[in-house]
C-alpha cells in the first residue's frame, strides 16, 4: 500500500480506483476520468468497514487528512448499523453467523412493490448505454431468484440477446420451487448456478443458510425436470473444524448429481464479520495451511478422475461446459454490470455501482455515472 501510494502521488494528481471488497485497481485516469473524478472526488469505493479502514489509511499516507477521518467516521457508522441490526439491547449477537448474508434482495427489497421499483430503476439506467448485443447474461449479486417472474422477463426482454446466449441466474435454494423453474426456463433463463455449499447440516449452521441438505438435491432435481441442462453447484470446504474426509464426501455426492460444472471455494476469513471475531476468541478455528491445501488437492484430484476439467483455480466442468460469462472475467474482457452495487468494466475503466438503494435511486445518472453523455 504504501509503495503504491508512494507512486501514485507523485507528479501529476492521480486516483486509487477500487472495484471490489478488498482489492483495487490503480491507474492514472484517462480524460473521461478525470472529467467525471472532478465532479466526484472520492478515493475508494468503500462501504464495509475494513475497507474503510483500509481507504482511511491510504489517504494518510497520501496527506489528506480530511478523506481519512471521513473513512474513518463511515467505519464507525457501519459497524453501529451492524450492531443495532444483529445484537439485542445487551450486545449479544442474535443470531451469530447472520452478518455474513446482509444482502439487498433480503434486508431491502421486502416487498413486491420495491422489487418493481428497483426493476424500474435498473431499467432506467440501462438507457444510459449503447444498445449492445449480449452473448451472455448473469443475474447475480445477493439473491436475484427472489424477483418476481415478470420482472426477470422486463429485464430480459429489454436485453438484445443473442441466439445460444448464455443466461445464468444464481439460485438459492429456498427461493425457488418447481413450478417457477419452469417458468424461469420458459422466459429465457437456460443456465442456473445454484448455492449448495454443502451437504452435511451441519455446516449448513454454521455457514447460515436456510436451506437443508435435502433442499438442496431437491432444488437440483427440480431444475432437471425444469429442463436444465446446465447446471453450476457450489460448493465450500475449509470450515470450521472440517477435516479432509468429510470434504471429499461433500464433493462426491456433488460429482453423484453430474452437473455440468461446479465451483468450489475455501473459507474466507473476513475480518469485521462474526467469524472472524470468533476466530480471534479462539471459539473457532481456522484450517492449517498444510490441511487445506491437501484439500485442494484431492479435490482436484477426484474432479479429474470424474471427469472433470479443472479450468480455472476454484472451476471445475464437463468439457464444452466452461462459464463464458465469467471466463470473460478471467480473460479482462469488456461486460456491462448494472443494478445496485454491480461493477463493470468498459473502454478501459472499471466501475462500480452506489451499495445503497437511497443513493441509487437518487443518482443523477448521467452526471454520475462514466460512461453517460
Amino acid at each position: 500500500v504504501e509503495k503504491k501510494a508512494a507512486a501514485f502521488s507523485s507528479g501529476e494528481k492521480r486516483y486509487i480506483w477500487s472495484h471490489g471488497f478488498s482489492y483495487g485497481d490503480w491507474c492514472a485516469p484517462n480524460e473521461n476520468q478525470k472529467q467525471w473524478m472532478a465532479k466526484k472526488k472520492w478515493i475508494s469505493t468503500a462501504y464495509y468497514a475494513n475497507d474503510c479502514a483500509l481507504a482511511s489509511k491510504i489517504a494518510t499516507i497520501l496527506g489528506l487528512e480530511e478523506e481519512a477521518k471521513a473513512f474513518q467516521e463511515k467505519r464507525k457508522c457501519i459497524e453501529n448499523a451492524y450492531r443495532n441490526v444483529f445484537t439485542d439491547k445487551k450486545g449479544t449477537l442474535k443470531n451469530e453467523f447472520q452478518t455474513a448474508y446482509v444482502c439487498p434482495l433480503y434486508f431491502g427489497m421486502v416487498s413486491g412493490e420495491e422489487r418493481k421499483k428497483y426493476v424500474d430503476y435498473l431499467l432506467k439506467e440501462l438507457e444510459l448505454y449503447p444498445d449492445y448485443r449480449y452473448n451472455t447474461v448473469y443475474f447475480g449479486g445477493g439473491t436475484p431468484s427472489l424477483l418476481d417472474l415478470e420482472d426477470v422477463e422486463r429485464i430480459l426482454k429489454r436485453l438484445d440477446i443473442a441466439e445460444n446466449a448464455e443466461v445464468t441466474m444464481e439460485v438459492n435454494p429456498k427461493t425457488v420451487d418447481f413450478d417457477k423453474l419452469c417458468k424461469l426456463r420458459k422466459i429465457g433463463i437456460n443456465r442456473l448456478s445454484i448455492g449448495i455449499q454443502s451437504f452435511d447440516e451441519k455446516y449448513l449452521k454454521i455457514l447460515g443458510r436456510m436451506h437443508t441438505s435435502e433442499e438442496g438435491i431437491e432444488t437440483f432435481e427440480n431444475a432437471r425436470r425444469a429442463g436444465f441442462d446446465n447446471i453450476s453447484l457450489d460448493l465450500m470446504f475449509s470450515l470450521p473444524g472440517q477435516n479432509v474426509e468429510e470434504v471429499l464426501k461433500d464433493l462426491n455426492k456433488l460429482l453423484d448429481m453430474k452437473p455440468e460444472h461446479f465451483s468450489i471455494y475455501s473459507l474466507i476469513w473476513e475480518e469485521g464479520t462474526v467469524f472472524f471475531e470468533k476466530l480471534k476468541k479462539g471459539i473457532l478455528r481456522e484450517t492449517e495451511n498444510e490441511i487445506e491445501a491437501e484439500m485442494f488437492e484431492k479435490i482436484i484430484d477426484t474432479a479429474e478422475k470424474r471427469g472433470y476439467l479443472h479450468y480455472e483455480i476454484s472451476n471445475f466442468c464437463l468439457e464444452g461446459k466452461e462459464a463464458v460469462h465469467n471466463t470473460k472475467y478471467w480473460e479482462n474482457k469488456e461486460y456491462l454490470g448494472i443494478g445496485l452495487g454491480a461493477s463493470g468494466y468498459l473502454e478501459n475503466i472499471r466501475y462500480k455501482n452506489q451499495m445503497k438503494f437511497l443513493e441509487y435511486y437518487g443518482l443523477d445518472l448521467k452526471d454520475t455515472m462514466a460512461f453517460g453523455d
